[in-house]
C-alpha cells in the first residue's frame, strides 16, 4: 500500500459553489467523484478560509461544506482546513450537520497562527477531539516552528506543515518549507 493522498478541492471551490443546489450533476463535482473512484485518493480536502486571517478570501460557505459532508462521507474520509482566527465557530456550525458516528471519518486542521498562546491551541484541540473528530493544527509557511510546540504536536492527530503561505493556493513549493 502506497502513501495516502489526500485530494484538496480548492481549485473547484468556485464551480462548486455555483453547482450548490445541484452538486452532483457539476462537472466540479463529477470530476472529484472520478478521481475518488480512481482508488488512488484516501479522503478530500477542503481549504476553509476567512478573513482576516487570509484577507479578502472567503472560502467554502458552511452550506457547501454541509453539501459537500452529504455527498462525499460515505466515498472517503474529508479533511477539513480551518483557515480562520475563529475555527470553533466554525467547528459548532458543522456540529449540526455532521453526524456523531461520522466524525471519526473526519479531521478537523486549525491553524496554530488562531490562537495567541500554547494552552489556548491545546483547548482547542482538545475540544475537536471531544467532539469525536480527528484534530490537526497547521503552521503556516513564514510562522516559526517554535509556535508549533511539542505539548500543541503531541495533541494532534496530524500535523500540516504548510509549503506554500496559506490563502494562496496554486503556488508553486517554497524552499523553506
Amino acid at each position: 500500500m502506497g502513501m495516502p493522498i489526500s485530494l484538496s478541492i480548492l481549485e473547484y471551490e468556485p464551480g462548486l459553489s455555483r453547482s450548490i443546489n445541484n452538486l452532483r450533476e457539476s462537472w466540479a463535482f463529477k470530476n472529484i467523484i472520478k478521481l475518488i473512484r480512481t482508488g488512488k485518493i484516501k479522503g478530500v480536502h477542503v481549504d476553509v478560509m476567512r478573513p482576516p486571517l487570509i484577507s479578502d478570501k472567503t472560502k467554502f460557505s458552511v452550506d457547501l461544506i454541509r453539501r459537500l459532508y452529504e455527498e462525499l462521507i460515505k466515498e472517503t474520509s474529508l479533511s477539513v482546513h480551518l483557515m480562520t482566527l475563529e475555527p470553533l465557530k466554525l467547528v459548532e456550525d458543522m456540529n449540526k450537520f455532521m453526524l456523531s458516528s461520522d466524525r471519526s471519518n473526519i479531521t478537523i486542521t486549525i491553524q496554530v497562527e488562531a490562537f495567541s498562546s500554547e494552552e489556548e491551541t491545546i483547548k482547542a484541540i482538545e475540544t475537536i477531539k471531544r467532539y469525536g473528530y480527528r484534530a490537526g493544527i497547521g503552521l503556516n509557511l513564514p510562522t516559526p516552528e517554535e509556535k508549533l510546540t511539542e505539548k500543541i504536536a503531541e495533541k494532534a492527530h496530524v500535523i500540516l506543515v504548510m509549503s506554500v503561505p496559506m490563502g494562496l493556493g496554486g503556488q508553486k513549493y517554497h524552499s523553506e518549507a
